[in-house]
């Protein structure tokens, strides 16, 4: 059974990391402006097709490594709460790389079993830390550290008075000057 679940992840993580690798810059474009994309030659709807197909047959996998571990399947399984769950462990983890999901469903698992030792207040413990995670780290927690590390490890720009004191200087004439 465990054989079989890893095979499922891995061959949902080298789809989805095919088909990101490939047309990341077309659904970039869409997610930021779909009517320029489709202005500039994208066929919009192709992509959405397409993304909706994978993001399916990703989905179906993990519902059969699901049933598989379970050995039942019952529409109780699958709640709304489940769904919301999900998506907010995708915003909290950060959507720009896999990483981000895995850390948010970590993050928000592991939070989730502190705040239920709280009692009534573990529902609003787990919303404000969802709500802050999104107003401190828009990127997601993957994409805020990755930002930062960036900044922090990437080489100094040279700055703009070193530049210009280097840079030869024009003599402007003055207009109340005659022209030689």
């Amino acid at each position: 059974m465990l054989q079989v679940t890893i095979g499922l992840a891995l061959t949902g993580a080298i789809v989805t990391a095919a088909v990101t690798r490939t047309l990341r810059q077309h659904f970039a474009a869409i997610e930021e402006n779909e009517l320029l994309a489709q202005s500039l030659g994208l066929v919009v709807w192709h992509y959405k097709a397409f993304g909706f197909a994978i993001a399916a047959g990703v989905s179906g996998l993990a519902g059969f490594a699901l049933v598989n571990m379970l050995l039942t399947a019952h529409p109780t399984s699958f709640s709304a709460l489940s769904s919301v769950n999900y998506i907010a462990y995708a915003i909290i983890g950060g959507k720009s790389s896999m990483l981000g999901p895995v850390v948010g469903g970590a993050l928000l698992i592991w939070a989730g079993d502190v705040f239920a030792l709280r009692g009534e207040y573990s529902q609003f413990l787990f919303g404000f830390l969802i709500v802050v995670v999104v107003l401190v780290a828009r990127e997601g927690i993957v994409g805020t550290i990755h930002r930062l590390g960036v900044r922090v490890f990437s080489p100094p720009l040279p700055s703009r008075s070193s530049t210009v004191a280097s840079s030869p200087t024009l003599s402007v004439p003055n207009a109340m000057e005659p022209l030689q």
